[in-house]
């Protein structure tokens, strides 16, 4: 559960206490950085294309559409 980028740090914070490889901690602390980096990625591109456009929020098939799309 540690490898998943939601749990990483609540769980990460506990496994100091038990005995645990190296690579766990620089393995999950480099996957919890990529996903933040996505998901702002990700965001932005959503926020640009749907709010600065209409000016009103997006709805959830519009988000997929938005996602899905190129620049």
């Amino acid at each position: 559960m540690s490898w998943f980028p939601l749990f990483t740090p609540y769980l990460m914070i506990n496994r100091p206490a038990a005995d645990h490889p190296l690579i766990d901690v620089v393995g999950t602390t480099i996957v919890l950085l990529l996903s933040i980096v996505f998901v702002l990625w990700l965001s932005g591109k959503v926020f640009r294309m749907g709010v600065l456009r209409t000016g009103q929020p997006p709805r959830l098939i519009e988000l997929l559409r938005m996602m899905r799309q190129g620049n």
